[in-house]
């Protein structure tokens, strides 16, 4: 029985063209098949164009009875919540899910965490009243290709922690409550929006690629940016004031308006505050 959690695919496709290559280097091929690697370009292509790696009939099955990639977490009793995502190559979009739970009304049919995959469902682990989910796309890289897209519950405070290495990550918190954030990019554009309040400290780093942050008009913001001769800064003089300590600061300047605090790691990229 074969192991779907162990990638295979990638290193038989390089068992498979070694093969090709040592068999047209001793000239065993006939001449029709010494263009055998061209179907690894074609296999590549098809992967990138349907998104992943077609699933098994029974797989096929569970997929229609789940909506294809989609998969929902009811929110039970967790009181907090925290995410940790290793997306890989694919681009992320992460938001707040409108599926809001009245007030009065119970919490265990409520929603916890919504979105989409292509090779396998989160990983959910409850510790008390907290939810712990993991979305690491590393023992499936061969069967997923397709983007991912989040709805997190806005009722609850989360720990966000977000690993890409190439891929956009647009990243709406905006309606969100949000105890913490570390959120990495090696290549790839990373769109963040502040959430209204933040406990702790909200870490962005990006190595390749522009920082954009998106702040809301009534949303009080602090923004360090770890600079080097790299980096360029814009600004919006409407929305952010550049103040002595080298923080950019959008919003109430009072120290009881308790301002979200972004502290920003640019690499070989711009960062644009507006």
């Amino acid at each position: 029985m074969l192991d779907r959690a162990r990638p295979f695919l990638f290193p038989l496709l390089l068992a498979l063209w070694g093969a090709a290559l040592l068999a047209q280097n001793f000239l065993l091929l006939p001449v029709g098949w010494r263009l055998a690697p061209a179907a690894l370009i074609l296999l590549g292509a098809y992967l990138l164009w349907r998104g992943d790696w077609p699933a098994s009939p029974q797989q096929d099955t569970e997929r229609a009875r789940l909506n294809e990639r989609h998969f929902r977490l009811p929110r039970a009793e967790s009181l907090s919540a925290s995410l940790v995502i290793d997306s890989g190559p694919v681009d992320l979009r992460l938001e707040a899910t409108t599926d809001k739970v009245p007030a009065g009304a119970a919490t265990a049919t409520a929603t916890l965490l919504t979105g989409e995959y292509a090779a396998a469902p989160p990983t959910l682990n409850r510790h008390f009243q907290h939810a712990t989910i993991l979305l690491d796309r590393r023992p499936h890289a061969p069967f997923d290709w397709a983007d991912w897209r989040l709805q997190l519950a806005p009722e609850l405070p989360w720990q966000i922690e977000i690993r890409s290495w190439l891929g956009e990550l647009r990243l709406d918190c905006g309606a969100l409550l949000l105890e913490s954030a570390a959120c990495s990019s090696v290549f790839g554009a990373l769109h963040f929006t502040p959430p209204p309040r933040a406990s702790g400290l909200l870490i962005l780093r990006n190595a390749l690629g522009d920082l954009h942050i998106h702040t809301p008009p009534d949303r009080s913001c602090r923004v360090r940016i770890h600079d080097n001769r790299f980096t360029r800064v814009h600004t919006d003089p409407r929305r952010y004031v550049a103040r002595e300590d080298g923080i950019f600061a959008a919003g109430s300047l009072a120290e009881s308006a308790k301002p979200v605090m972004l502290d920003l790691h640019p690499g070989l990229g711009d960062v644009f505050l507006d």
